[in-house]
């Protein structure tokens, strides 16, 4: 509660994953979070399950085959909460990443890129 569903859908998703190796049976992630499709109009800040990532979508556009969500993908930003800082993650103020070994907090909301690490970017993050 009041994590937001950036923190919150990917944990359920593991939740039931393990519930269901566990033999309890209930709904799926997939009631929550729908499969990306091709063919299919997203608003953005709709979100997406693909390949087992929950990605979030950053402009509205209609699904094309070469369009998949992806690590480099500028539709889409990778809403899965990341303990381990990751490019094209859509950080907010507070989270906490980890580094290099280390773990920093997020100062300002951005979208990670690849030359914006935590330890380098003062202004986006402060070392723990």
């Amino acid at each position: 509660r009041g994590m937001g569903a950036t923190q919150n859908l990917p944990k359920l998703a593991k939740f039931i994953q393990l519930a269901k190796q566990a033999g309890y049976v209930f709904d799926t992630m997939d009631n929550y979070t729908p499969n990306r499709q091709v063919g299919n109009n997203y608003s953005a800040g709709d979100y997406v399950l693909h390949l087992g990532t929950v990605y979030q979508a950053v402009t509205s556009h209609t699904a094309q085959q070469d369009w998949a969500p992806s690590p480099t993908s500028s539709l889409w930003t990778n809403a899965d909460p990341a303990t381990n800082w990751t490019q094209n993650v859509s950080y907010k103020q507070g989270d906490v990443v980890t580094y290099q070994g280390l773990r920093y907090l997020v100062n300002v909301p951005h979208v990670s890129q690849a030359d914006w690490t935590p330890n380098s970017q003062n202004t986006l993050f402060t070392a723990l």
